[in-house]
């Protein structure tokens, strides 16, 4: 299995989080499954009707966003049972946006454990997005390197941002930094139009 997140030739974005477990984690149909079928999927529909086919849970916590540039679909995995939930915000601007970090968006929060990063993350970048008014790559650099409060989106603790990773569907480029963006500031630009692979 060569991939599981990223773009491919159709131009779908996929992308993974993993969520903290509400109940026992136990051996099932691997995740990285069905990221491979949403990797292999020429539409977001085709994906959705995959996933929904498959009688087999993945026995794991975990988030999976499949996206084309006009539409997208997600699920979240618990261990014996498979959420769609609808968390789209339309900001004061009129755009349709999205966000998600590491908890259950489709099920109560007395219900799991939210992890007060995961909380602080999310409720940041949410109100972030109510202030975009065209969604560009310079502002979601500005959204994924926000760095403020004590649980901030971009970290540079230990287990703080790995690499920040950007993907521009309509015209499948993907713009990432060189690991943790505090020391690594670039962003580098990867076009799958004319990437040879």
């Amino acid at each position: 299995m060569l991939a599981k997140i990223g773009i491919n030739s159709s131009g779908l974005g996929v992308t993974l989080n993993y969520l903290e477990a509400i109940e026992p984690i136990h051996p099932s149909y691997p995740i990285h499954i069905f990221l491979r079928l949403a990797l292999e999927s020429k539409t977001v529909g085709d994906f959705k009707t995959l996933v929904e086919s498959v009688k087999h849970n993945t026995g794991s916590a975990s988030a999976i966003v499949c996206s084309s540039p006009d539409e997208y679909v997600h699920f979240e995995f618990t261990p014996t049972n498979v959420l769609l939930p609808n968390k789209v915000i339309i900001n004061d601007n009129g755009l349709e946006v999205f966000s998600r970090t590491n908890h259950y968006l489709g099920l109560p929060e007395e219900g799991q454990k939210i992890t007060k990063c995961s909380s602080s993350r999310y409720s940041k970048s949410c109100e972030l997005l109510e202030l975009i008014e065209d969604l560009t790559i310079e502002d979601m650099k500005g959204i994924l390197l926000n760095n403020e409060g004590e649980k901030p989106i971009c970290r540079d603790k230990k287990n703080g941002t790995r690499v920040t990773v950007i993907m521009d569907l309509p015209n499948q480029t993907i713009h990432y930094t060189k690991g943790n963006p505090f020391t690594n500031q670039e962003f580098f630009t990867l076009s799958l139009t004319s990437a040879k692979m």
